[in-house]
């Protein structure tokens, strides 16, 4: 989707700082609202959900008003 917000990175972490979660990820439905919600480990999505290291994830679901 044009415009949405897909990931947001961290590229560095400050002097004392865990370096956990370096990812979270949006996907979005066909309505274009949030769908699901993840935190990952690794920086760089690869395509799987399994394989990104994912910590902590939320499905949203909407009735048909929303």
């Amino acid at each position: 989707m044009l415009g949405h917000l897909r990931h947001d990175v961290v590229t560095a972490f400050g002097p004392g700082g865990q370096a956990g979660v370096k990812r979270l990820t949006t996907e979005y439905e066909v309505r274009g609202m949030p769908s699901r919600l993840s935190s990952c480990m690794a920086a760089e999505p690869n395509g799987s959900a399994m394989g990104d290291g994912v910590c902590n994830q939320v499905l949203l679901a909407y009735s048909g008003f929303g």
